[in-house]
C-alpha cells in the first residue's frame, strides 16, 4: 500500500484559511480568486472598542468601558456634522458693506421687544443702511417707532395680508438699496459685532459670476449664525443637526452616523443674502403661491436656501456666534440695550452675540412634553415636505 504524504495547509487552501471570505468566478469557472478580508482602520477601530468592553476569554463584560464607547458613539454624528460645515474665517479684513435690517411683526406683546431692538438697531450707522419694519397684524395698528431719535432710517411698512413673504416681498425690494439684506425674528437681538461678522462673511464668500462680468453680478453664500444650520435632504427630507434633541428624539437618525448630515441649509430666524435674490423669488409664481397662506406651506427660508443655492452653487457659510455672553444681557432682559456691544460704536468683532427676546405671541417650543414632542414631530413633517419640493422645483440632487 502507498500513503499519502501529509502537508500543511497552504495560504491558499480555501478550507482552512480563516481569512478566506469570498471566492469569485471569473470567466467560465477555469480561475478562481480568493478574496481576503482587509483590515481597514474602521474595522480595526471597532475591534479595539469591542475588545475594550468585552473579555471573550471569561466572557466578562467592562461596564465602565460601556459606557464610555456608548458616549463615544453618541458623540459622533455631532462630530461629523461639524467636520463639514463651512464657517467664516475670523480675522478676514473687514468690509465697509452695509446691509438692511428686515424685521416682520405682529404680536402687540411684543412691543418690549420693538423698544429694545429698535433703541439698538437704530444707533448701527456703520452697518445698517435702513431698517425695514414689516407691520403684518390687519387688526392692529403697529407700534409707535421712535422714528425721529434712531440714527438709522426705519421704515415702518403695514402689510395689506399676514405672509411671511413679506420678507422677500415687493415693499423690501422698493426700500432695500444695499446689495445685501439681513432677516431678523423679531425676538432676536444681534450685537454690532455679529452684524458686521455677517456682512464680511457675505462679501469674503463672493465669487466673480462666470456668466458675467459686471460687479454686481457676483455670486455670494446666504449667511447664518452658528447653530441655525440645518440639512436639507431630497430624500429625508429636513434634517436637524445632532447637538439638537430633536434629531435624536423626534427624527431619530443621529442613531446612525452614518447618515450625511452636511449643513446646507440657514433657518430664517438669522440671516444675510443678496438683495437680487428678492427679484427672483418675486418673479417665480410656483414659489409665491407655495410659499403663501393660499399655498399653505410656510417655509419660505428653504425655499430661499434652494434658490440661492440653485443661482450660486455655493454653500451657506455659519458665523461663529460668542456663547459665553448669552447668559446673561446687560443683568435684566430689559436692560439698556446700547449697552454692551448692541449699539455700542466702542465694541468689536470679537463680540459676536446673539440674545434671545421675549417670545410671547409666538410660535416658540412647548418644552420637552408629550405635546411639545408632538409639535415638533408635525413641524418636521411640514418642513420636509418643504424641502423634497424644493429639490424637485429645482432639480437639486
Amino acid at each position: 500500500t502507498t500513503r499519502k504524504r501529509s502537508h500543511p495547509p497552504r495560504d491558499d487552501d480555501t478550507s482552512s484559511s480563516p481569512l478566506s471570505s469570498t471566492i469569485s468566478s471569473f470567466g467560465k469557472g477555469e480561475k478562481h480568486v480568493i478574496m481576503k478580508r482587509r483590515k481597514t482602520p474602521f474595522s480595526n477601530t471597532m475591534r479595539f472598542m469591542l475588545a475594550s468592553i468585552y473579555n471573550s476569554t471569561n466572557r466578562s463584560l467592562n461596564k465602565r468601558n460601556f459606557f464610555l464607547v456608548l458616549l463615544l458613539l453618541l458623540l459622533m454624528p455631532i462630530y461629523i456634522n461639524k467636520m463639514f460645515q463651512t464657517f467664516f474665517i475670523e480675522g478676514s479684513p473687514s468690509t465697509t458693506t452695509k446691509t438692511t435690517l428686515i424685521i416682520m411683526g405682529y404680536s402687540l406683546q411684543r412691543l418690549e421687544n420693538y423698544k429694545t431692538m429698535f433703541l439698538a438697531y437704530g444707533n448701527m450707522e456703520d452697518e445698517l443702511d435702513r431698517i425695514i419694519f414689516l407691520w403684518n397684524n390687519q387688526e392692529n395698528p403697529p407700534p409707535s417707532i421712535p422714528i425721529e431719535s434712531t440714527k438709522v432710517p426705519i421704515h415702518v411698512l403695514p402689510q395689506i395680508e399676514n405672509s411671511m413673504n413679506n420678507r422677500f416681498g415687493p415693499d423690501v425690494t422698493r426700500f432695500a438699496k444695499t446689495p445685501c439684506v439681513t432677516l431678523l425674528d423679531d425676538d432676536v437681538l444681534l450685537s454690532v459685532g455679529l452684524i458686521r461678522a455677517m456682512i464680511d462673511a457675505w462679501e469674503g464668500g463672493g465669487i466673480d459670476n462666470p456668466a458675467s462680468s459686471e460687479e454686481d453680478t457676483r455670486l455670494h453664500p446666504i449667511v447664518g449664525v452658528d447653530g441655525d444650520q440645518r440639512t436639507m435632504d431630497s430624500k429625508r427630507g429636513y434634517l436637524y443637526p445632532c447637538d439638537r434633541w430633536e434629531g435624536w428624539i423626534v427624527q431619530g437618525l443621529c442613531w446612525n452616523p452614518f447618515i450625511s448630515r452636511t449643513p446646507n441649509l440657514v433657518i430664517g430666524k438669522t440671516m444675510t443674502f443678496s438683495t437680487r435674490h428678492l427679484k427672483e423669488y418675486q418673479n417665480d409664481k410656483d414659489v409665491w403661491y407655495y410659499t403663501s397662506p393660499e399655498g399653505g406651506h410656510y417655509c419660505e427660508d428653504i425655499v430661499m436656501n434652494a434658490l440661492v443655492w440653485n443661482t450660486t452653487k455655493l454653500d451657506p457659510v455659519f458665523v461663529r456666534n460668542d456663547k459665553k455672553y448669552l447668559s446673561k444681557y446687560m443683568g435684566t432682559r430689559g436692560g439698556t440695550a446700547e449697552k454692551g456691544g448692541y449699539g455700542n460704536k466702542q465694541d468689536d468683532r470679537k463680540s459676536q452675540t446673539r440674545y434671545i427676546l421675549d417670545e410671547a405671541g409666538g410660535l416658540s417650543f412647548k418644552g420637552f412634553t408629550p405635546w411639545g414632542l408632538y409639535e415638533s414631530s408635525k413641524w418636521n413633517l411640514k418642513r420636509s415636505d418643504c424641502v423634497k419640493w424644493a429639490a424637485v422645483h429645482y432639480t437639486r440632487e
